[in-house]
């Protein structure tokens, strides 16, 4: 039987933590740390330009709006603009929800989905998806609640709850052969209150 001595116990050590070092880089969505981030502390009253409650009208001279669709009883047109992104270049499509189907209408809630999945070699940490993520909690302050979900756990739920609205944020990682991840990127802003047709 081999005697465990000194130097082969450090050597030991060594390997294990390399081990879970990879680990932590290959599941890095899992290990998104944010206790070291500056919290900010705005209210959540739209997105960008927009705000809630705004005529349907003044969005529009913002940005170029597609055709009413409806989605769950809600009315929205989605944002067009070329090369539309958000934080450091994520592709994103923007859709504008109201709260009726015309000129009246007065905006109610946002979402942004990233339409870009290419894999990429590089790392969640260094990920454009991770900058925006940092901004959102240097914005809006620590979330109000943070869930991990699936057998994996590269599901990850972000819930931000202020006075005049709420952001739910979803965050999907996929792994492919030779180390490449890409991952999907779901922001949607609501309005606290529904705003009643007129």
């Amino acid at each position: 039987m081999k005697v465990v001595t000194p130097k082969l116990m450090v050597y030991f050590c060594i390997c294990a933590v390399c081990i879970i070092s990879c680990a932590n880089e290959k599941v890095n969505v899992i290990t998104y740390d944010i206790e070291a981030l500056s919290f900010g502390d705005k209210d959540i009253t739209g997105w960008g330009q927009l705000h809630w409650g705004m005529p349907f009208d003044d969005v529009a001279e913002i940005y170029t709006l597609s055709e009413w669709k409806v989605q769950a009883n809600q009315y929205y047109r989605t944002l067009i603009n070329s090369d539309f992104t958000i934080g450091e270049g994520i592709a994103t499509v923007a859709v504008a929800f109201f709260n009726r189907p015309d000129s009246e209408g007065k905006l109610i809630k946002i979402k942004l989905a990233n339409i870009s999945k290419k894999p990429s070699e590089r790392p969640f940490k260094k990920s454009a998806v991770r900058y925006y993520l940092n901004d959102l909690i240097g914005t809006y302050g620590k979330p109000n609640r943070i869930t991990r979900r699936s057998e994996s756990g590269k599901h990850v739920y972000f819930f931000w709850e202020k006075p005049s609205g709420w952001i739910d944020a979803k965050l999907v990682q996929f792994d492919y052969p030779e180390g490449k991840t890409s991952f999907l990127f779901n922001v949607e802003f609501y309005s606290r209150k529904a705003l009643p047709s007129p």
